[in-house]
């Protein structure tokens, strides 16, 4: 799995995308990588553009194990809102499993979205 993350300077919102086949591993780096990024401080909106990713087979016991994850690394974050943006139905699903599974972990709004301008409106309101 590859992936960038920077900051968009106009709404003030860090972006990550990623792309490419991943392995679980791979992707809890990636969440590493986002909170432990320059660009990250509490409270910022993050967009998480998945777009161009791989879907593997996954189970909902590898959706929970990235959610704990996350909720590990942001648990502190108190008004965090992170928009996911999807490329297809499959990665829309798993998206919303991902979502639901996080909303007990996570201190933030998570919402899943097929349209990235969509997801900007949310994000940044």
């Amino acid at each position: 799995m590859r992936w960038k993350i920077h900051l968009d300077l106009t709404h003030g919102y860090i972006v990550a995308e990623q792309w490419d086949e991943f392995s679980m591993n791979e992707q809890f780096a990636f969440l590493r990588a986002i909170m432990t990024s320059d660009y990250w401080s509490p409270g910022k909106p993050l967009m998480i553009k998945y777009t161009g990713l791989k879907t593997v087979k996954m189970e909902s016991n590898d959706l929970e194990k990235i959610s704990d994850d996350l909720g590990k690394l942001i648990g502190q974050i108190r008004a965090s809102r992170i928009a996911l943006v999807a490329g297809n139905e499959l990665q829309f699903g798993l998206g919303r499993a991902f979502q639901m599974i996080s909303e007990s972990r996570v201190k933030g709004e998570i919402e899943v979205f097929r349209d990235e301008t969509a997801a900007l409106k949310w994000l940044v309101a």
